[in-house]
């Protein structure tokens, strides 16, 4: 979306129709107020929309009112990040000795390619540039460049023998 000046404000409109659900209140399947992608926390804004808390992304209430709200630093429940006055805590297993960046129970669950589930070592769509095999990265690659077009080590593309360009190149000169 743009702003009244025509600057884009990184800000998205979509249109959606909202699903029955016979068990909610207005009869309505409400998508989630906060959502993440790739790191980046995104809030989701609409008429009518039920009330939605961002402290512990209730629905039914607002922050203004939130009993539930848990702490980021400590994990504990009562207070905020802000007001807190205890030890920083592992998000993974809770302990007080390190962060989670650092726990020993951290385990990715992603790749380069950017699926879960598996390990950059194990994915069979990561394909490197340099030596054209797959399940590394051109950064992680030990082996020798090789040709994009017939694998050689000892040329590159654009001195291939086998290119259209140098076929032509050479067919040209005879």
């Amino acid at each position: 979306m743009r702003d009244e000046l025509g600057i884009w404000n990184g800000r998205r409109q979509f249109q959606a129709r909202l699903r029955p659900d016979p068990s909610a209140p207005d009869g309505l399947c409400h998508p989630p107020g906060y959502f993440n992608i790739e790191g980046n926390r995104g809030y989701l804004f609409y008429p009518q929309q039920p009330p939605f808390c961002k402290l512990c992304l209730g629905r039914g209430h607002t922050a203004d009112a939130c009993t539930n709200m848990k702490c980021r630093n400590c994990l504990d429940k009562g207070h905020m990040a802000k007001d807190c006055t205890g030890p920083r805590r592992c998000k993974i297993c809770g302990g007080d000795n390190h962060l989670a960046r650092s726990c020993p129970q951290y385990k990715p669950l992603y790749s380069d390619c950017g699926e879960l589930g598996h390990l950059a070592e194990a994915c069979q769509k990561l394909f490197c540039g340099k030596c054209r095999e797959i399940g590394h990265s051109y950064e992680n690659c030990t082996n020798s460049r090789k040709c994009n077009l017939c694998g050689e080590t000892s040329h590159l593309y654009r001195d291939c023998p086998k290119s259209f360009a140098n076929n032509g190149s050479n067919e040209n000169k005879a």
